[in-house]
Order: C-alpha cells, then structure tokens, then sequence
C-alpha cells in the first residue's frame, strides 16, 4: 500500500488498444488522487484525461475541500479488471483497495474509511486520444475480485 496516492498492482489488458484505455483511467486515478491530497487542481493537465462529468464532479470536490479545510491522506492499489471496446466509448473497470481519508487541519478523520470499491470508467475518443467522461461507483465497501 503506497503512503500516498496509487499505485497499480495489475492490468487486465488484451492489446495495446486497450492498454491505451486502461493507462487514461489510471492516469485520471492518479490525477484524483494528487488532486485530492493538495486540495488543488492543474485544469489543463485534468483536462488531458478528463471532460464531462468525469472533469466537473472532482473539481467541484476539491472546492468542497478548500472549503472546509480537508486534505485527503494515505494511497490505494488499483487493480484494472476488464478493459471494454466498443465503437464510440470504452470502458474500464477497477477496483481499489484503499487507505485513503480526508482529515482535518488538526489531524482528525473527516470521514469513514472506504477500504474496497469498484468503479467504471467511460472513456470517449478525443484529439487522437482517450478521455474519462464518466467514473461510476459499482461498489462500495465489498472486497472485489477478478
């Protein structure tokens, strides 16, 4: 478990297509979780992995983290399970095994652990690339498996 932000432990990718995808959804992870730890976002390299709601909902929560005054501490393993091809989107889901909390100014935990949870990333072409437009909660607080 890294002390902070993520780290990968495994990759379900069948070619470089999907590998391509798979690194997108890692990236943005990545993103997140610096985002969240300094409570301040860099738009236009967010943007390079990120648009929609995917760009929109964890700005809008470092915001809420400015506000009141949190810092998210501690890291997660990122397995990705599947990688999906389709025509227009793809999607990749992964699951977390996670230490990560937000705490206060003065060290206390702001939040309850969420030790396990699944998400699914949508992810649309753009500019000869691959972008998150969406992140989707599958689970929470269920070990997840292959």
């Amino acid at each position: 478990m890294p002390e902070e932000g993520v780290v990968v432990a495994d990759v379900a990718a069948d070619d470089a297509q999907e590998q391509a995808v798979a690194d997108v959804a890692i990236a943005y992870w990545e993103a997140i979780f610096a985002m969240y730890a300094e409570a301040k976002v860099d738009r236009a390299a967010f943007a390079r992995v990120a648009q929609g709601r995917a760009f929109d909902m964890p700005v809008g929560y470092v915001g809420e983290l400015q506000r009141d005054g949190l810092r998210q501490r501690g890291g997660a393993v990122m397995t990705v399970l599947d990688v999906t091809m389709g025509r227009s989107s793809a999607e990749v889901r992964s699951c977390f095994v996670n230490q990560a909390l937000n705490f206060t100014t003065d060290g206390r935990p702001a939040e309850q652990p969420l030790p396990f949870f699944v998400v699914r990333n949508v992810l649309v072409p753009q500019g000869g690339g691959w972008r998150v437009s969406r992140s989707i909660t599958v689970s929470e607080n269920e070990v997840c498996d292959r």
